[in-house]
């Protein structure tokens, strides 16, 4: 399956309701697994690091057996301890400080909402998971983090990370529904960003998709979304080019021409501004998860 179908999926989409209330929203909440893995880091091994702050279109679930982790969340410090769970969205930034002897078991998820809605857009969250029964919780990230699963073991995945998330989740957000309402008002034009991101979008075009000028399209658009469509446009083609950095093994050539970003030198600086890194700097953090 193609990684990069994975950052929105606009399968539910027609479907999306201006009434639609919150059990609906849940209903049609799909959580996808897109790596998992166990990692033990000796004193001798490279330490747990980035360089600097990032935002990565996917969420991250930590799990720690042994050691403690530092990361600064949004600017902050945080300590991750043996036996809590730990959460981290999508597009909050963090920074994994040297950690060295950790034992870890991660998952790297897309929790998407009708009309590429995040759940954590919808749902207020906590970082922390505790009290956690050790033993079960342990037995919880063993099954998550099975490769290649059969479809028994899939659905078991899904119920339990499901589960998990629960255990983060408070409140809705303030305004859950005026976003949904947007989002119904501009679903074409959001569908055909995400299926063209590799060609030029005329702003024209995504105008004519909802049948409005372009200059009050563009005003009322960035009314609602907090960014202009072009804003908006670009903002997609660097998560995409994300995506493919991190899940594919896509030359920084080929990734430039699927984001529609032109020559690889453009698209370097783009990424660079955008994410304060490289592409290449950037795909090797996979190594730190």
């Amino acid at each position: 399956m193609d990684p990069t179908k994975k950052e929105l999926d606009f399968s539910q989409v027609d479907a999306i309701d201006e009434d639609m209330d919150m059990d609906q929203l849940m209903a049609n909440l799909q959580i996808r697994i897109l790596e998992r893995g166990y990692t033990r880091h000796t004193v001798e091994d490279p330490p747990w690091h980035d360089a600097m702050a990032h935002r990565d279109p996917f969420s991250r679930l930590y799990w720690f057996a042994a050691g403690r982790g530092r990361l600064l969340l949004e600017g902050r410090m945080q300590t991750l301890g043996p036996g809590s769970f730990y959460l981290f969205p999508a597009h909050v930034p963090i920074r994994h400080i040297p950690s060295p002897g950790l034992e870890q078991y991660w998952i790297h998820f897309t929790a998407e909402l009708p009309g590429g809605l995040s759940l954590f857009d919808v749902m207020e969250w906590q970082i922390e998971q505790k009290g956690t029964n050790r033993k079960q919780a342990l037995q919880q990230m063993k099954t998550l983090v099975i490769a290649s699963p059969t479809a028994r073991v899939a659905l078991e995945q899904q119920a339990t990370l499901r589960w998990i998330l629960t255990g983060f989740l408070g409140n809705p957000r303030l305004g859950w529904e005026e976003r949904l309402q947007n989002l119904h008002r501009f679903e074409t034009v959001l569908r055909h960003v995400q299926e063209h991101l590799a060609e030029k979008i005329p702003l024209e075009k995504l105008a004519r998709l909802v049948s409005l000028h372009p200059n009050y399209f563009s005003n009322l658009f960035a009314e609602r979304f907090g960014m202009s469509p072009r804003a908006y446009i670009l903002q997609k083609r660097i998560e995409k080019a994300q995506t493919l950095l991190w899940f594919s093994s896509a030359a920084i050539k080929e990734i430039a021409q699927q984001t529609g970003m032109g020559d690889v030198c453009y698209f370097c600086r783009v990424f660079r501004k955008y994410t304060g890194m490289t592409p290449t700097t950037y795909r090797k953090r996979r190594s730190y998860s």
